[in-house]
């Protein structure tokens, strides 16, 4: 059976994906389709002298954990590589720092769907990939709002991917 995650970012953009089947392999270990869609509207956004251009997302990175991983905290100073996410739209510093903590449930999203190179997604675009995951694990994303110099999406306290009795959730 198939089930789908859906988690909105801003309505603009949306974090859908999780199709997995029901059953774990012998680890214990669950496999999710992330996939991250761009649903905005080619003209969504106005400057403030009236012209329009499109939503982008940039590449990005994810990260399974079971304990607290802190890419930031708001109000505090970031985690290392996090600037380059933010200014850059460039995930490898984060993909560092957490290699140099020897996590090993981490990977960059950098190429639309049915593109043959790293870009940005705009309107109507698609990140997906694959993680896999344990009961309890929760998925962090980060990415950057691709018209800005220093403005990120990510998720402090992670997405759950199972509900309190350990099944995953919808």
């Amino acid at each position: 059976m198939q089930r789908k995650l859906f988690v909105g970012l801003l309505l603009i953009a949306a974090f859908s994906g999780a199709q997995f089947n029901d059953s774990v392999n012998a680890n214990g270990d669950m496999k999710f389709t992330v996939r991250i869609e761009n649903l905005s509207s080619p003209d969504g956004q106005v400057a403030s002298n009236e012209m329009k251009w499109p939503f982008a997302l940039s590449p990005g990175m994810w990260v399974v954990y079971d304990k607290n991983i802190r890419l930031f905290k708001e109000g505090k100073p970031a985690a290392t590589g996090l600037e380059m996410q933010a200014e850059d739209g460039n995930p490898e510093g984060l993909i560092k720092m957490l290699e140099a903590e020897h996590h090993t449930g981490h990977g960059l999203f950098n190429t639309p769907l049915g593109a043959s190179a790293p870009a940005p997604i705009l309107p109507g675009g698609v990140y997906e990939f694959t993680v896999t995951a344990k009961r309890g694990m929760k998925l962090m994303i980060a990415t950057m709002f691709g018209q800005s110099n220093d403005w990120f999406y990510a998720n402090e306290k992670g997405i759950e991917l199972f509900d309190k009795n350990g099944k995953p959730v919808r």
